[in-house]
């Protein structure tokens, strides 16, 4: 046989050899995945974007687990062990809990919480103010939003086809005065005026 061939030929069994101990390889545009599970030793290439979906859902699950193990515990003990990770770690943990009361509760495992919810989506924070929207218990994550997350809030609830939507207005004027004075003034001080004034046009009287 041929030396140039022989060489070749040994020069990829050599490098199938070293691919064949490595659980997934690497290429340019794919990756080689090998399930060591399976006594036939199968292979499979996956594109990037696949083996980049498949450790999102695996990261979802298992936020999703951490999250109802969380909920299940005693308080305290909750608090430690959510306390425990990071801050990221626990944004994909409240995440991925759908039930808004749920992700509320999340959120209060933490002595602040406002860092947690201004780094949140902003649709996603608006979904617990409104399980409590009314009641005064909204206040509390009220306060938390970003100045940012409020004009959004507002723009989204306060208003329907162009046309102040009165009822929400007064729920919202409701908890706003069940704020803290201080983290409010703080907050409004640093929100468009012109949000404020449109609020409170036909609420406030200037005797002259």
């Amino acid at each position: 046989m041929n030396q140039g061939l022989t060489s070749r030929a040994f020069h990829v069994k050599i490098k199938l050899v070293f691919w064949l101990s490595q659980p997934s390889i690497n290429t340019a545009n794919h990756v080689l995945r090998i399930d060591y599970n399976r006594p036939e030793h199968k292979c499979a290439f996956f594109s990037h974007s696949q083996m980049e979906n498949r450790v999102t859902q695996a990261k979802l699950v298992d936020s999703y687990q951490k999250a109802q193990k969380l909920l299940a515990m005693p308080t305290q003990a909750a608090e430690a062990l959510f306390q425990s990770y990071t801050t990221g770690q626990q944004l994909e943990i409240i995440s991925s809990t759908r039930n808004a009361r749920d992700r509320e509760e999340l959120y209060y495992l933490v002595e602040d919480c406002t860092e947690l919810v201004q780094k949140s989506p902003t649709e996603d924070v608006l979904q617990i103010l409104d399980t409590t929207l009314g009641t005064g218990l909204a206040s509390v994550m009220l306060q938390c939003l970003s100045p940012e997350q409020f004009e959004e809030v507002i723009d989204l609830t306060l208003w329907r086809n162009g046309k102040l939507d009165e009822k929400s207005l007064n729920l919202w004027l409701f908890e706003l005065s069940e704020c803290d004075r201080d983290e409010l003034g703080s907050l409004l001080s640093r929100v468009d005026v012109r949000l404020i004034a449109n609020m409170l046009r036909n609420r406030v009287k200037v005797k002259t």
